[in-house]
């Protein structure tokens, strides 16, 4: 058994409840995002995206649509957290990571429908997935 299905009630109900904050936040014109995870290692404090997909093709990449970077981007600025992509790709079996400022300064992309940046494979770090 994993951890989300001998908790499924309990995060029903909490998904219910954030979505009534989102809403509320909504309605009451507040400037909002999802977050993933918020992680801290020594002095660094991490704001982590995380997607499980498998890589876009001609070149193999990965990506996220421009407003998410950029509002991560931001968020990180005023903090002075770190906003890292992480992916876990589905071909490979493996995590692909990287600073989103540093994607942004490197070699880019867009998706045929033009809302996604892509960077290719090479500007992530590649890391092991290991299954427990």
């Amino acid at each position: 058994m994993s951890f989300f299905k001998d908790n499924a009630d309990k995060i029903n109900i909490g998904m219910h409840g954030e979505e009534l904050v989102r809403s509320f936040l909504k309605k009451n014109k507040y400037n909002f995002m999802q977050v993933d995870i918020i992680a801290e290692k020594g002095d660094k404090i991490y704001l982590i995206e995380v997607k499980c997909q498998e890589k876009f093709k001609d070149p193999d990449s990965h990506g996220l649509p421009e407003y998410q970077i950029k509002k991560r981007i931001r968020l990180a600025e005023k903090t002075g957290m770190i906003p890292v992509l992480w992916i876990y790709d589905l071909e490979d079996k493996a995590f692909y990571m990287q600073d989103m400022r540093v994607l942004m300064e490197g070699e880019k992309s867009f998706s045929k429908t033009g809302k996604r940046i892509l960077f290719p494979i090479e500007s992530f770090i590649r890391l092991e997935a290991h299954h427990d």
